[in-house]
């Protein structure tokens, strides 16, 4: 009996002079979800004779939502596109789409732009019988625009990740990140080995060399189902086992790795497809464990075919099998085929080494309010301690903002025609007299606050 997001009613036919029907009605409040039973009826003929009719048992009803959860943006400023992954899951009747099982909310701010509040998309999750909710979208400070003469990088074009797995889930995506100069550090969102559905996502990276500048690059990731390739059963512990793959570009170097250890090197067949004996570590606690059949698809863009692998540990007195047991994958006769590629991908927006800073912000505080004043200095209160310095290299005045201790009284000063604590632009003679004037006043007030102390 098919699911259903509405109160069944199961029709009795009535044979007799009045060709009636009757209804038997199961029904669940809203909110919920389960298989329950009808009701049961008597019904009778015009001669009084009678019989029962139900309950019908097995009717499966939801009337309960999808639950979705997502982890938040991290909070800012982001040098990246900030993401929000999210995970979905419906006891009832199941997804309406499988590929909504994992997925990834992200901003789209673009290179060189900056937005404090940029928000995430949003998305609606189904269930079969229409039961449906909406997660996100999500807000972070998302700062694109700090970026000077960042290192050379090349991104892939794409990565294709193969699920070998059964039943169809979210895998591991353990991408390699794009290689910067000697000296610079990679940061990518999603990272590698987080888990992903089936689908598309969009990878960003930051590369930040050794003397603080970034490049900020992307590229499309896809995860296809192969689920022919699944492993049927356990690996033991130092024993023999097999690993599988399909879509490589003829005679492509392929490697094996377990853990993220490398346990075996290949080369893939005219047809692309590659199987090869490996042994499972002997050190392999008894769980599930993460194998990678890793090279490169026909276009030299790379491919993953990502397995999840069960490990049983070594019976103490056994020997470890020597050769695979039958519950290693295998690949069949001829193919599997890979999948076409899924409606949706994403564009990757133009991401470039900008030359100059426009301005350039530490902050260890999670506020830090940044006004531009009408001359073009760039100034910064700080709400807690230690303060953040902003400086403002585009117009060449040097202004400064609150200093170490964080005290908005020790906010610094502007060299070139900036007033302090207020930043606007004044001719020197001017800036001066109302400096001294402003000091004078200061100073006046405080030592009429130590004579109203000393009297108490």
């Amino acid at each position: 009996m098919r699911w259903s997001s509405r109160p069944a009613n199961t029709r009795v036919g009535l044979s007799g002079p009045a060709d009636e029907l009757a209804r038997l009605r199961a029904a669940l409040p809203a909110g919920q979800e389960g298989v329950v039973t009808t009701g049961s009826l008597d019904v009778c003929d015009t001669a009084g004779n009678c019989a029962t009719a139900g309950p019908v048992a097995g009717v499966r009803l939801d009337t309960k939502p999808p639950v979705a959860a997502c982890t938040p943006p991290p909070p800012g400023p982001l040098a990246v596109e900030a993401t929000a992954p999210c995970t979905a899951a419906d006891a009832g009747s199941g997804l309406r789409e499988t590929d909504e099982a994992a997925f990834v909310l992200s901003t789209s701010v673009g290179a060189g732009n900056a937005d404090p509040a940029a928000e995430t998309g949003s998305n609606e999750v189904c269930d079969v019988t229409d039961n449906c909710v909406t997660v996100g979208p999500f807000t972070a400070n998302v700062d694109l625009t700090a970026v000077t003469a960042g290192p050379a990088v090349a991104p892939p074009r794409r990565v294709t990740v193969l699920a070998a797995v059964r039943p169809a889930g979210p895998v591991p995506i353990p991408y390699a990140e794009p290689v910067g100069p000697p000296g610079s550090e990679v940061s990518c969102q999603p990272a590698p080995g987080s888990a992903a559905g089936d689908g598309w996502l969009l990878v960003t990276c930051d590369v930040r060399s050794a003397s603080g500048a970034h490049t900020f690059v992307g590229f499309p990731l896809v995860v296809k189902p192969v689920p022919d390739l699944a492993p049927g059963g356990p690996a033991v512990a130092g024993g023999a086992w097999r690993a599988v793959g399909v879509g490589f570009a003829p005679g492509a170097a392929v490697q094996v790795q377990i853990d993220g250890a490398d346990v075996a090197a290949a080369t893939a067949g005219a047809d692309g497809r590659v199987s090869v004996d490996v042994t499972m570590p002997a050190t392999a606690n008894a769980g599930q464990h993460t194998q990678v059949v890793r090279g490169v698809d026909a276009g030299g863009n790379p491919l993953l075919v990502v397995s999840l692998v069960a490990v049983d540990a070594l019976v103490v007195g056994e020997q470890p099998p020597t050769s695979p047991p039958l519950s290693a994958p295998n690949l069949p006769t001829s193919g599997p085929s890979v999948p076409a590629d899924p409606p949706g991908e994403p564009a990757v927006p133009r991401f470039e080494r900008d030359a100059v800073p426009t301005t350039t912000t530490t902050t260890t505080t999670p506020t830090t309010p940044t006004t531009t004043t009408p001359g073009g200095a760039t100034t910064t209160t700080s709400t807690g301690s230690p303060g953040p310095s902003t400086t403002n290299p585009g117009d060449g005045s040097g202004a400064t903002g609150a200093g170490p201790g964080g005290d908005p009284s020790s906010t610094g000063t502007a060299t070139t025609g900036s007033l302090p604590l207020t930043g606007f632009a004044l001719g020197g003679p001017v800036a001066l007299a109302l400096a001294l004037l402003i000091g004078g006043f200061v100073l006046r007030r405080m030592a009429a606050r130590h004579r109203v102390a000393d009297d108490g």
